[in-house]
């Protein structure tokens, strides 16, 4: 369902005290960065997988490594090119409809 917000009274639990874990095993971490990042050593993919391990525990912090990717640089000029791309699309399409709506 939709909406948020809203009450419970006091006492239940609900939707909120939920915990989501965003934790991925170190290896997995590791094949899945090497499959995404091309030119990434498996020695970076372990150097990085250490990184995200905050805990020392073996499993790495995919929530805090989706932040950082989205802080970064290159994300925001991904981002920025993507919406360039979109508004040019929507220009023209505009365009072709413009016609067809001013017959009303």
């Amino acid at each position: 369902g939709g909406g948020g917000g809203g009450g419970g009274g006091g006492g239940e639990r609900g939707e909120r005290d939920t915990i989501t874990t965003y934790e991925v095993p170190k290896r997995r971490f590791e094949s899945i960065l090497l499959a995404l990042v091309t030119g990434l050593t498996p020695s970076q993919a372990s150097r990085l997988s250490l990184r995200f391990d905050v805990a020392g525990n073996g499993l790495c912090d995919a929530k805090r490594f989706s932040i950082m990717i989205e802080r970064s640089d290159a994300w925001k000029a991904c981002g920025q090119r993507l919406r360039v791309s979109r508004d040019r699309h929507n220009h023209r399409s505009r365009r072709g409809k413009s016609k067809s709506l001013s017959r009303e």
